[in-house]
């Protein structure tokens, strides 16, 4: 060993794996949608993750924000980032104090169990709403070709192609995360609804990019459109590296690839491969299980396995009818079958109704036993040194990775490794690729130093 201005080095050569374009998801995801109007106080919300994890679920998607509303509480702890929504009503009668997410979080923490968080996106109000029960500007509205704003619902929806629209939105998202202790989180509606895209801004912004009109260039405006997502998407992933790396980011999407990509504008395939998300929910909400596995099928097989959780929708059909327990079985049997590390089922609602028969059905004919949440791992490639420094105020570890590992790969590993969760870390870059720092040291200056000395011990 050897003492350097008061550091001690000692260089490391772990067979320590760099990550892969992919990460995985290791393990089995069993995981229930849980909806806003489901736990109108704190009684009723600790009743519900317990019924949930009764049924040897491990993995809560908790809806807190439905219509541009807050089921948690905005600037909680920093305002870091901007966040004006207003509370829920859905929470009203749990008292000024109610916070669900944090009351969930340490709930379901203690049971074992993982919560992430669940955010509507683009679709703006509730039904009938006129805007003056929000704070957006009426240019930031998406409409049909023919001008119509209001969608089959009478629900406003954001355009992702009017400036400023991603930016709030980010803003909002970063509020949550950096102010929450998350296992994930999920972003939902974060499409176009059918027909919509033409705000008049967003239009123009396309004619000047394109030098012509939607209408001449159809293919284009689908792209367009794609694209306008996309970078709502990019900034989220960015703003996440930043505020929370390695936290899980995932998306739902609809269950026919098709339909995703061509009629609402989720090119969701292409945000696996540039790793901005890290797996994504496809709603095959179907009562056959030759159609629901039918589009499972062309879902798992448009990208990694272990980044597709199959969408399994139990809902009220015809006539107040609900799934029988045999299409149940049957829809849960093809999903093992095409081998998806697990399903999330939509929603709370559907498991608990008629006494809780189908959240029975699940303990006993799938879920015999707990299984503690997945782990989002990546697959070992190839090495590079570690070097750890004591300091006296505790270690920081340089990773050295090549210059193709995203950085937040190389901050996942880093964080695994360490198991420092709460430290900060720091990137640094040159010609050779980058060294990750994690630990105590909390100056740029101060990691510029170290890194020197590294530098130094090396050589």
């Amino acid at each position: 060993m050897k003492r350097l201005r008061g550091v001690v080095f000692l260089l490391l050569f772990f067979a320590w794996p760099t990550l892969a374009p992919c990460s995985e998801i290791i393990g089995e995801m069993r995981g229930v949608w849980l909806p806003a109007w489901e736990f109108p106080t704190p009684k009723r919300l600790v009743e519900v993750i317990h019924q949930i994890r009764a049924a040897n679920f491990n993995t809560i998607f908790l809806e807190v924000r439905y219509r541009s509303d807050a089921l948690y509480i905005p600037n909680k702890s920093n305002e870091l980032f901007t966040n004006p929504e207003k509370r829920s009503s859905f929470i009203a009668g749990g008292g000024d104090d109610y916070d669900p997410l944090d009351l969930a979080i340490r709930e379901a923490h203690r049971l074992g169990m993982d919560l992430h968080a669940w955010v509507t996106v683009y679709i703006a109000t509730g039904r009938g709403d006129t805007l003056d029960d929000y704070h957006y500007p009426a240019d930031w509205l998406s409409c049909k070709k023919d001008g119509t704003y209001r969608d089959g619902s009478s629900q406003y929806w954001l355009d992702a192609g009017v400036p400023g629209v991603n930016e709030y939105l980010a803003g909002v998202f970063l509020d949550i995360i950096s102010n929450y202790d998350l296992d994930g989180f999920h972003l939902d509606y974060i499409r176009y609804e059918h027909g919509f895209g033409y705000s008049p801004i967003s239009v123009a912004r396309f004619r000047e990019i394109y030098d012509t009109s939607p209408g001449d260039n159809p293919d284009g405006f689908i792209k367009w459109r794609q694209d306008c997502i996309t970078d709502l998407i990019e900034r989220l992933r960015q703003g996440i590296d930043w505020a929370s790396p390695g936290l899980p980011l995932s998306v739902a999407v609809f269950g026919s690839l098709s339909t995703s990509r061509e009629e609402v504008f989720q090119d969701w395939p292409l945000w696996i491969d540039e790793e901005l998300v890290d797996f994504v929910i496809p709603m095959c909400y179907a009562e056959s299980a030759d159609v629901m596995g039918g589009y499972a099928q062309v879902d798992l097989s448009a990208a990694p396995k272990n980044r597709v959780v199959v969408g399994l929708g139990i809902l009220e059909r015809s006539g107040g009818r609900w799934d029988t327990p045999q299409s149940l079985v049957e829809r849960m049997e093809r999903c093992i079958q095409l081998e998806s590390p697990g399903v999330v089922v939509f929603a709370y609602g559907g498991l608990a109704d008629e006494g809780g028969k189908r959240f029975e059905l699940f303990r006993e004919e799938f879920f015999d036993r707990y299984l503690p949440p997945p782990i989002y791992q990546v697959p070992i490639e190839y090495y590079y040194p570690v070097v750890e420094l004591s300091t006296s105020t505790g270690k920081l570890y340089s990773l050295r990775a090549v210059e193709a590992v995203p950085h937040r790969h190389a901050i996942m590993v880093a964080k695994m490794m360490v198991g420092l969760t709460d430290a900060p870390v720091f990137i640094g870059g040159d010609e050779g690729g980058y060294d990750v720092f994690i630990g105590k040291e909390t100056s740029i200056e101060g990691i510029n130093i170290l890194r020197k000395e590294m530098e130094e011990a090396q050589s």
